[in-house]
């Protein structure tokens, strides 16, 4: 089968940073620009740095929105982080207030949440279950809308990004090494 011969073609290779075999994470869809480590987990790896990802804006569900109503926020909030926001405003335009982003200007990092601050990452796993930390909200005076560029944690390899780089003629290690910069495939 043509899976078998592809596997076998590429059999005891794999990706290399300095002599050891390199952590390599990926996931559905970046937001234009993959995610540092750093940002995300923590952990610094040279090679998981943020690169241009721009193809995944042709991919099916790049963009997506949920809408949600006030109370329905307030609620997930109040869940998962113990935040009353009617008791912080009756105004819930200030509510959320995006801090900072990632390197690249896509991912939020940290967000205020009422009188808290949390990561982008926990506001979309733990509080709101966005696709992506890559987010804008916006509220029209009953409702919340949240809109996510790509889909997962955003570092390392976007699985649709290799895909349309592999139909624009990237080969496999071009990829593996755009996705990775510094590392070598052997």
């Amino acid at each position: 089968s043509d899976v078998a011969q592809a596997c076998q073609s590429v059999l005891g290779q794999a990706v290399y940073s300095g002599g050891s075999i390199a952590f390599t994470p990926f996931y559905a869809t970046s937001a234009g620009v993959t995610a540092a480590s750093s940002d995300v987990w923590g952990g610094s790896y040279s090679y998981l740095v943020p690169v241009d990802s721009s193809v995944d804006e042709r991919a099916n569900g790049y963009e997506k929105s949920v809408s949600l109503s006030a109370n329905e926020v307030a609620a997930k909030v109040k869940s998962a982080m113990k935040v009353d926001l009617y008791a912080y405003s009756d105004n819930p335009d200030d509510w959320f207030g995006i801090e900072s982003y990632t390197e690249g200007e896509q991912y939020v990092k940290e967000i205020r949440v009422g009188d808290k601050t949390t990561s982008g990452r926990a506001f979309r796993e733990q509080v709101m279950n966005l696709r992506s930390a890559a987010f804008d909200i916006d509220y029209d005076g009953s409702r919340f809308t949240f809109t996510t560029r790509g889909y997962g944690h955003g570092v390392g390899m976007s699985q649709n990004g290799a895909n349309f780089y592999a139909k624009d003629g990237w080969s496999y290690t071009d990829i593996l090494e755009h996705y990775y910069p510094g590392t070598q495939v052997q």
